[in-house]
């Protein structure tokens, strides 16, 4: 095996290939992106009110 045989980069299938058995990709809904940063605002604000209120009765 020569150094060229080694670095050159493998085949890879075709995403697309009709011999594979993969589920069709599935499109995000509408509302996906705005209703995790909704999920992500309130969990992150209800750790902190919770790390308040923790420090708050812990003094």
């Amino acid at each position: 095996m020569t150094e060229t045989d080694q670095t050159t980069p493998r085949s890879l299938p075709a995403l697309e290939d009709p011999d594979t058995d993969l589920p069709p990709s599935r499109a995000p809904h509408p509302g996906a992106g705005r209703e995790a940063l909704v999920h992500w605002i309130i969990t992150i604000g209800g750790f902190t009110a919770l790390l308040l209120i923790g420090l708050y009765f812990t003094k």
